[in-house]
């Protein structure tokens, strides 16, 4: 599964997280999600699961692929 920047700033939304909240519970750093979210850094597929992850362990489901 894939996620897009769009997607991550839709689901920290919807848990009412700052970036920093999402970096300190996937063990990405904030600078690397601001990136992420801005379209500046290109996801790998151990960044994607981090983050898929993290948000799954919160309640958000991702829909497609």
């Amino acid at each position: 599964m894939k996620i897009t920047p769009a997607q991550v700033r839709a689901a920290r939304a919807l848990l009412n997280w700052n970036q920093s909240d999402l970096a300190n519970y996937s063990g990405i750093t904030a600078t690397t999600i601001n990136n992420i979210e801005n379209s500046q850094h290109r996801m790998n597929s151990q960044t994607q699961e981090k983050i898929i992850s993290t948000l799954s362990k919160f309640g958000i489901v991702l829909l497609g692929s």
